[in-house]
């Protein structure tokens, strides 16, 4: 055990022994300050950034409409399969002369109901301020010579930018 750490601290020990340099910093007045170009998008640019930007708004709307619509589908499967069951139990109940359990379906009511608006609501929303028409018409105004509106210019990032095959 002792032999493996004198090895080690031989090595480290010749590692020092090794001359060391500063390094050198280049002249800071040989330096040129070179130009930094900024990319400007064109007209043409900028028409096909906002036809990606509505498209990828719609396609996002339409999968929050779909999954919207599978979760409401789900919560329907199970309020049919629940009131199956309880229309078995309560045949059941008759034999036993005892009182059947009343059906309480609320919860599958409010279920339908928060998820019906937490998904549909934002997905027509959305559906409906980056429709086509919408598109159409933005981009003609925008060829005629008016400015994209603030909202619309923040929206549109680098990505919508890049060339698409």
């Amino acid at each position: 055990m002792r032999y493996p750490l004198l090895l080690v601290g031989g090595l480290l020990s010749g590692l020092l022994a090794l001359p060391l340099h500063a390094q050198t910093a280049p002249d800071a007045t040989a330096r040129t300050a070179r130009p930094v170009l900024a990319l400007v998008p064109n007209r043409e640019d900028s028409i096909q950034a906002i036809h990606h930007l509505f498209k990828a708004r719609r396609r996002t709307g339409t999968w929050v409409m779909a999954g919207g619509a599978t979760a409401l589908t789900t919560i329907g499967i199970l309020y049919a399969a629940t009131s199956a069951f309880s229309s078995v139990v309560g045949a059941g109940y008759s034999l036993t002369n005892q009182p059947a359990p009343a059906e309480d379906n609320t919860g599958f009511v409010v279920a339908a109901g928060i998820v019906g608006a937490v998904t549909v609501i934002p997905a027509v929303s959305l559906k409906s301020r980056f429709s086509r028409q919408k598109e159409k018409a933005l981009i003609q105004a925008y060829e005629q010579g008016q400015p994209l509106p603030a909202g619309l210019r923040s929206a549109l990032q680098g990505k919508f930018f890049r060339r698409t095959r």
